[in-house]
């Protein structure tokens, strides 16, 4: 058992408490978790703790203050960065906006989680430890229902701020199909023929709307950087939805095996039915859509998979292995040296 620390902005300030579900995740592992939300809480926990887990950004607190405490550092000192840090796909690694902002403090720590798999030599470049390791699913997603007669066909969730997905909806509902569309309001409007309704909490209020309607539309900001997908997927798939996701295919090339893929592209773990053109998404849809069963058959199946190997309980596992393997042990009474510090 190992002593950590959670770094993050605190509950209360964030839409959805991820980091807690981390914290459930290390504790469902075997580890004691502690919760901390400023610059002196991480001072204490780096005197008392084996590990301080940051979330992304500056994890509620000054990050130039944190990396001027990384210096002096007693704990091992990691950051779980959930989302892209290669955002803007023309430009390199290291002209990434995130990068520029908040590079000193990557560089300063032991180690970073990233979801770049493809980019790990170039965080190596640029002084960053870097490490893969994707979102999951809460062990206590609840089950949706798959209903006989759903109140809607298809149901969209996440901002309409992608193009991508704005096209897709408006597709669907310019065919015929009854498009619900779930998210926080943006600049952009909603496809003609789309029905909004307002942004529903994941775990407690996403399982019964995705109750009323036969399938859940995934389109990801991207698909063509390996390794990235929304955890809006493994949510979907979680909770057994039919859950239909778009597979940017051809990024990857036609030498790769649908094995490789499934490694590259997340998503593909969590989808009932996968698709990359248009053509693709009308045929998935309608197909979907013709067996009540057949989607629940498909949901349960994904549900089954990531309830045993995309939980945070898994995450946790694989973090703290990785961790400990490089930092050579755990414990402060050992005395084992802890990650290579890139400082």
């Amino acid at each position: 058992m190992s002593f950590i620390a959670i770094v993050s902005a605190a509950p209360c300030e964030m839409l959805v408490d991820k980091p807690g579900w981390v914290a459930d995740g290390l504790r469902a592992a075997g580890h004691e978790v502690r919760r901390v939300h400023d610059l002196a809480g991480v001072k204490a926990a780096d005197g008392e703790c084996d590990l301080l887990l940051f979330d992304q950004h500056g994890a509620g607190c000054n990050v130039g203050s944190l990396a001027e405490l990384a210096a002096v550092r007693q704990a091992v000192w990691v950051q779980w960065w959930r989302d892209l840090l290669l955002y803007d796909r023309a430009k390199a690694l290291a002209d990434q906006d995130h990068i520029r902002t908040f590079g000193r403090f990557l560089r300063a720590i032991d180690g970073v989680l990233v979801k770049e798999r493809a980019q790990l030599a170039a965080y190596a470049e640029l002084g960053i430890a870097a490490e893969y390791l994707d979102q999951a699913c809460p062990a206590d997603m609840p089950q949706c229902e798959h209903p006989q007669r759903p109140d809607f066909d298809v149901l969209v969730l996440g901002t309409t701020a992608y193009p991508q997905r704005r096209d897709d909806a408006r597709i669907l509902a310019a065919t015929g199909y009854r498009v619900l569309w779930a998210g926080l309001a943006g600049s952009d409007m909603l496809p003609p023929g789309v029905v909004g309704h307002p942004w529903v909490h994941p775990t407690r209020e996403l399982p019964a709307l995705a109750g009323r309607c036969g399938l859940i539309l995934g389109v990801d900001y991207t698909t063509a950087v390996q390794g990235y997908t929304s955890d809006r997927s493994w949510l979907a798939g979680g909770m057994g939805a039919c859950y239909i996701a778009r597979v940017d295919v051809e990024a990857y090339g036609a030498e790769w095996s649908y094995c490789e893929l499934a490694k590259a592209a997340p998503a593909m773990h969590a989808a009932s039915w996968c698709y990359e053109s248009t053509e693709g998404l009308l045929a998935c849809v309608r197909l979907a859509l013709c067996s009540r069963d057949e989607r629940e058959r498909r949901g349960q199946a994904a549900r089954r998979r990531i309830m045993a190997e995309h939980t945070y309980r898994n995450r946790a596992e694989v973090m703290v292995r990785r961790v400990g393997v490089r930092s050579g042990g755990w414990g402060r009474a050992s005395a084992m040296p802890r990650m290579e510090s890139r400082t």
